[in-house]
């Protein structure tokens, strides 16, 4: 069959021809007349005017164009076809294979796009079914006046989905079969409250679209109203509320950045004051070198100074700790639902702002872990000073100042790592 449209084709291109209901007409052509009868093709000769060619003898159909076999009538009818430009180039169908310029496409959706598009229609108007049950899918659907009629009481309006005889030139390279199948999937026995949702989500994204390409924009996004039917159908039996758990969250990420920038008002304030305690402390060593006792107490008052911050220090840190181990469990008990686990999309935000919260907490653990060895190490320095100035000797120095070092690591290991209370 291939091998014959190609044929016919060629004379097509070279003869004068005319595209005809039931039949394709050409100019008398010798070699056409020889050609068809060594293929076996009946044909009608007019004297050596014309030759006629019935398509039930040719086995397939010719079209100019597209738009000339997007009828309802051609698009039912399982037959060969031949369309002679499209987009620049031939198609052609064969047992139901696709062909490009009398090449297989198999990623040609064309002629399954425009079959699909009818079976939408028709199980849309399946749907319509004289019972007394609650809830109908189609509430009306005309036959002669081309019109399904879908109403919603809950939002009090009524939507009409007009079709034509002619089947829209749906995009050949999107196959449309799979969103179609997946919108008949919602009506399948284990998804019997499904429908409900599908009919509320169908009416409010067709109610956005204009009346003439209301079904043709329908069909194009049959994935995303099932996708939204489903969320909404989700969120129903999970009695899940997106607005409301969005801003309860919206709150605890004020809460956690109200008590974040407290703890760091803190810090700060201990940061900003450190430099002015080092020259404080500098300057009244200089001041006291010779007077042995009062550099005694100076190195006494520095080190009890020094343990007293580094307590302030890590109940910052411990309240840090208490603040992510807060968002943490929040975050995991939304992350927990089963909402969001099907519909990983609508978490998004929550990521974010949890991104946000443990960004600043991690930085302002740094911060605290940072300054704690600032200040060890600067107070150490200072002790060191002092004693050298009360004439310890040199090695006496390093081993106190190892010694405070050692004390401070032990302090960072045992106390600093303490997981606060939850």
């Amino acid at each position: 069959m291939l091998e014959i449209q190609k044929n016919i084709y060629d004379f097509i291109v070279a003869l004068d021809y005319e595209i005809k209901a039931d039949n394709l007409h050409f100019s008398y052509d010798a070699n056409l007349e020889d050609y068809l009868k060594r293929a076996g093709i009946e044909f009608e000769k007019v004297r050596t005017e014309e030759i006629n060619i019935d398509y039930s003898n040719l086995g397939f159909k010719v079209f100019e164009n597209a738009n000339d076999y997007l009828t309802e009538g051609n698009v039912r009818k399982e037959g060969n076809i031949l369309i002679l430009n499209f987009d620049e180039t031939t198609i052609s169908r064969i047992d139901n294979n696709s062909y490009v310029d009398f090449e297989l496409k198999e990623s040609f959706y064309f002629f399954s796009n425009a079959k699909n598009y009818l079976d939408f229609i028709d199980f849309l108007k399946a749907q319509d079914q004289e019972t007394e049950d609650a809830f109908h899918f189609i509430d009306y659907a005309n036959g002669i006046n081309r019109k399904i009629v879908l109403t919603s009481l809950t939002e009090k309006s009524r939507l009409i989905l007009k079709y034509y005889k002619e089947i829209p030139n749906f995009s050949s390279k999107i196959d449309y079969s799979r969103s179609f199948n997946q919108f008949k999937n919602c009506f399948a026995q284990e998804n019997q409250n499904l429908p409900k949702f599908l009919k509320s989500s169908l009416i409010k994204y067709a109610s956005r679209c204009q009346y003439n390409e209301r079904t043709k924009l329908v069909f194009e996004n049959l994935s995303s109203i099932v996708d939204d039917a489903k969320m909404t159908f989700e969120i129903f039996i999970n009695n899940l509320s997106i607005d409301k758990i969005r801003k309860d969250y919206d709150d605890y990420k004020s809460q956690y950045f109200n008590e974040v920038a407290e703890i760091l008002k803190k810090i700060t304030q201990q940061i900003i004051g450190f430099p002015v305690v080092i020259a404080s402390t500098l300057f009244a060593i200089e001041k006291v070198k010779g007077n042995p006792i009062f550099l005694w107490i100076l190195a006494g008052v520095i080190l009890i100074t020094t343990v007293y911050l580094i307590l302030l220090l890590n109940m910052n840190y411990k309240d840090l700790d208490y603040v992510k181990h807060l968002s943490d469990r929040d975050y995991d008990s939304i992350k927990g639902n089963n909402f969001f686990v099907k519909f990983p999309d609508e978490f998004v935000v929550f990521q974010k702002i949890k991104n946000r919260i443990s960004t600043r907490i991690r930085n302002l653990l740094i911060v605290c872990e940072s300054y704690f060895w600032i200040l060890g190490v600067s107070n150490t320095i200072m002790i060191c000073l002092m004693l050298h100035h009360l004439e310890v000797p040199n090695m006496g120095i390093v081993f106190i100042g190892l010694a405070i070092l050692t004390i401070m690591i032990i302090t960072r290991n045992k106390i600093w790592d303490e997981k606060s209370v939850t």
